[in-house]
Formats: C-alpha cells, sequence, structure tokens
C-alpha cells in the first residue's frame, strides 16, 4: 500500500510576518514527512516565490499568496506575480488568480485566532460559492469556527482543504490535509484541490493550541531579538 501524501496548504515565512525563512520552513517541512507545501504569505508571493526554489521531488512547494480581501483571507495557490489587491472585493481577488491559473481558497471564513469574522454570514456565503475551495481546518482558529467552515463546504458541496496556518516553522504540519491521488508537481496538487481530492484531516485545534500558537510565537519572536534562541 502506497504511504498517504500529507500535506500542510497554509503557512507563512519571515518574508511576511512569520519568523524563520522560507528554506528552514520548507526544511521542517521535509523532517515532519510532508509532501506537500503552500506557503502563503501575507499580501506577497515573495516567501512562496522563493521557499519553491527548496522543493523537489521528495516535497512539492506550491508558491501562493494570503491576500487580506474585504471579505476576509483568500488564499491563491499557484501564483508568482505580486497580487496588490489588499482590501479588494473577493470577486477582484478571484478574477485575479483564476486568471492565473490560481486555486482560490476562503481561508478560515468565520473566524480567526481570538475573534469571529467581521464579514456578514451572508456575504461569506455568497464569497463560499465563487471560491474553489474552503479551509475545513484552520490550526490557529478556534474549533467552532473550523466547524462552522466545514458545514459551509459540505452545505455547497465545495472542496475542503486544511493547513497549520504556522508563523514559526516548527508549527508545520500541526494540521495537515491528505491528497487522494498521485502528484508530482504543481499542478498535479492544484488539480486534486480542484476535483475535491484533498481531505483535512486535523488535528481540529484545541483552544488552549490556538492560544498558544499566539503567545508562543510572541516569545520566540522577543527571545531571537534577545538573542537567546
Amino acid at each position: 500500500m502506497e504511504e498517504p501524501i500529507y500535506g500542510d496548504l497554509h503557512v507563512h515565512t519571515s518574508r511576511s510576518d512569520g519568523l524563520d525563512d522560507p528554506r528552514t520552513v520548507v526544511e521542517f517541512a521535509r523532517r515532519k514527512g510532508l509532501r506537500v507545501l503552500a506557503v502563503t504569505d501575507h499580501d506577497t508571493v515573495a516567501g512562496g516565490v522563493e521557499a519553491a526554489r527548496y522543493g523537489g521531488r521528495d516535497i512539492i512547494v506550491i508558491p501562493g499568496v494570503e491576500v487580506s480581501s474585504r471579505d476576509g483571507h483568500i488564499l491563491c495557490l499557484g501564483v508568482e506575480e505580486e497580487p496588490r489587491l489588499k482590501g479588494a472585493r473577493a470577486e477582484d481577488v478571484v478574477e485575479w488568480c483564476r486568471s492565473r491559473g490560481g486555486v482560490i481558497v476562503y481561508a478560515h471564513p468565520f473566524g480567526y485566532l481570538l475573534r469571529a469574522s467581521t464579514v456578514p454570514r451572508s456575504r461569506i456565503e455568497e464569497v463560499a460559492r465563487i471560491v474553489d475551495a474552503i479551509e475545513a481546518i484552520n490550526g490557529r482558529t478556534f474549533a467552532r469556527f473550523n466547524a462552522e467552515a466545514i458545514r459551509l463546504a459540505r452545505s455547497l458541496g465545495k472542496p475542503m482543504t486544511a493547513g497549520s496556518d504556522a508563523h514559526v516553522a516548527k508549527q508545520v504540519g500541526s494540521v495537515r490535509c491528505v491528497v487522494r491521488r498521485e502528484v508530482s508537481s504543481v499542478d498535479d496538487v492544484l488539480r486534486a484541490v480542484r476535483a475535491g481530492q484533498v481531505d483535512p484531516l486535523g488535528p481540529m485545534p484545541r483552544a488552549l493550541d490556538v492560544v498558544a500558537s499566539i503567545v508562543g510565537r510572541r516569545i520566540e519572536l522577543v527571545l531571537r531579538k534577545l538573542g537567546v534562541l
């Protein structure tokens, strides 16, 4: 029996607000046995493009970006061009990404970290209908918000993904998905997401995990500045 193809489709590097450089993030993913990794820094593809250089036969690294749209955060997977879409409507993000062959994933649509989404539910559902997939499990989001995302995806028959949303390399792979087809390239993975051949595995983060991810990142940042780490 072939080994499962595990992936993490939402991570950050120091090219936005992560603490570790792209190469370090990819190496941690390798150590954790991931075969698919999407680097999605906030509003820039710099980290994803750089990280893709460190991929190989053992791990497919997908360049991408997390766009801060007015309708929530939207992941564009498989793009290498700077979006310049911060604050744009979701429709504009979708059009931009799709015209460049990317896959659009609505990230943590109902909440993020310790707060609920400020986007009206009716608008969230409108956006969910036009994206390619919905992030069902996000590692920095309370379980109740993830559960709502799962229910929305199922009600619309939308493919689902999962990602750690790691901002520190050692958190990569704390939430995983599995690809249910053999893949050997970025395009293969993008096709799998569109076709619903990616299943979110989790685990569903506990409230303590979410708080720890926030506090832990801040403590580690201070320790690095002090030269302790």
